[in-house]
């Protein structure tokens, strides 16, 4: 149940023997001793207890925990990872009015976090980190935001193949993939490796290209996706975003597409 909403397994085997029986309460309380042994880590632990806490029926402590796991990783520096935490909110409550401000707050130029030599906005963090969310406007970036994907995938897990068709666009929010293609001898062969803040993949509008590249999960992996279906019904409502998408992805090498 918990992959089935969240998309991926627990890591931490005493808290998944707990889910397997549907035992919430148990499993959270692992969370939460973790959170106790592991400070550095609270970020995901709060993480992890919002999850739990959701499939719990629990929502507004679920919520709770969500909000204050996605606002550590923010005052860290880690805005995907951030992001992705907000996806999670927004599928709990999609009303969710706070949000849709935080999620403008951070669009904005003027906005401030804190990176590791003191305070950064985050719209430069943005340009450092993730270049394709600073040319978007505060409305666009929330709109998107609210389309938006999380996919959790272990280590050696295909996320797409050579030949697939080229409606996706990634941004590695944790771990790294490895994107590969056949050289001269017909053989597979590793082209390069995509980390945290950087895209693959590759969507348009009007042309319909396919892969040419297998991207494979070479740790594992928390990725942001943007499908075009989803790009489409952001761009009804905001019909620049297109715009934006086709120049940010001529500013770099595609890995896929025509």
């Amino acid at each position: 149940m918990f992959s089935k909403l969240f998309g991926r397994k627990p890591r931490h085997p005493d808290a998944e023997t707990a889910l397997a029986r549907g035992d919430f309460s148990e499993a959270i309380e692992h969370y939460r001793r973790l959170l106790a042994q592991e400070p550095r880590e609270a970020a995901t632990w709060h993480r992890r207890i919002g999850e739990t806490l959701a499939l719990a029926g629990r929502r507004q402590p679920a919520l709770d925990a969500l909000w204050e796991g996605a606002e550590l990783l923010e005052d860290q520096g880690r805005m995907l990872e951030a992001l992705a935490v907000y996806q999670c909110v927004l599928r709990i409550d999609p009303e969710d009015a706070t949000l849709e401000e935080r999620l403008q707050e951070m669009a904005a130029d003027g906005a401030t976090g804190m990176g590791a030599s003191g305070p950064v906005t985050l719209s430069t963090h943005f340009r450092r980190r993730a270049p394709l969310f600073s040319d978007f406007s505060r409305d666009e970036l929330a709109a998107i935001v609210e389309m938006m994907t999380v996919d959790h995938l272990e280590t050696g897990r295909t996320v797409f193949r050579r030949g697939e068709p080229a409606d996706r666009l990634f941004l590695v929010a944790r771990g790294e993939v490895a994107l590969t293609a056949h050289g001269t001898s017909g053989h597979p062969m590793e082209r390069c490796r995509v980390h945290e803040g950087e895209p693959f993949g590759y969507v348009c509008a009007k042309e319909r290209p396919v892969c040419k590249a297998t991207a494979i999960t070479s740790r594992a992996s928390e990725l942001i996706e943007l499908s075009r279906e989803a790009l489409d019904v952001v761009a009804a409502s905001h019909p620049r975003v297109w715009t934006v998408l086709e120049r940010f992805q001529g500013s770099f090498s595609p890995v896929i597409g025509g």
